[in-house]
């Protein structure tokens, strides 16, 4: 169990957070419980009635959904100082999607009750998960929208130049290498595109010099080229 000064310390890294008074932090410190997962772990599962809220402090984790069919869409990755698990935070109602962890990762995990006894002492805190909520929004809507009108090469294109601008570190002046692992499937399932399709994007791309590819480890080496598919 962490201390309180360092269970602070910790939550003052989540941007969810980081406007909160000193006494409202303080109060979390006590209710937050830190926990670890070992890569390509279920952490909650479409469906859960758990509700609680968790805040990312290391790795990265995707948040998936499937339809009826058992189709899965890959909608977000969240990377360290975010957080997920906010609709059903604050609906109270069934998990809308799954959220796997794609390398080791260490969250902190806010119970429901507790967190929503702290809402209704601190305004600020509303207004930090509704903007949370709202660039989520604007994300699904941008790709909604590229799946209307861009075709798959254009689509995963555009993806991988979010990724590099996200979880990329740059190697040289057009080379940047991602830091999240993702096999072709998901990317496949981010851009609502097959593994196969995928496959061939990606090993006309490794042909031109515009990226390398050595399992899931991706590095883009020009992301010029590249950002001028994403323009279609």
């Amino acid at each position: 169990m962490q201390s309180n000064d360092q269970a602070r310390e910790l939550l003052s890294r989540i941007g969810l957070f980081a406007e909160l008074a000193e006494a409202d932090v303080g109060l979390l410190a006590q209710i937050a419980q830190r926990r670890r997962f070992e890569a390509r772990r279920v952490i909650v599962r479409q469906g859960d009635t758990d509700g609680d809220l968790y805040a990312v402090l290391r790795g990265h984790l995707k948040v998936s959904a499937c339809d009826r069919h058992g189709h899965e869409i890959v909608m977000d990755i969240v990377q360290p100082g975010e957080a997920f698990g906010e609709i059903a935070l604050l609906d109270g109602e069934p998990r809308s999607a799954t959220v796997t962890s794609l390398d080791a990762c260490e969250l902190l995990v806010i119970r429901r009750a507790d967190f929503l006894l702290l809402q209704r002492r601190s305004p600020t805190i509303s207004m930090a998960l509704l903007a949370v909520m709202v660039k989520r929004v604007r994300r699904l809507s941008d790709r909604a929208a590229d799946s209307a009108f861009l075709d798959v090469k254009s689509r995963l294109a555009k993806r991988l130049v979010d990724l590099a601008d996200q979880f990329g570190t740059p190697l040289g002046p057009r080379q940047v290498a991602l830091r999240v692992r993702l096999s072709q499937q998901e990317l496949g399932d981010m851009v609502q595109a097959t593994r196969e399709s995928v496959n061939k994007c990606l090993r006309e791309w490794a042909k031109e010099g515009i990226i390398q590819q050595n399992g899931r480890q991706l590095v883009i080496e020009d992301r010029q080229r590249l950002g001028a598919l994403a323009a279609g």
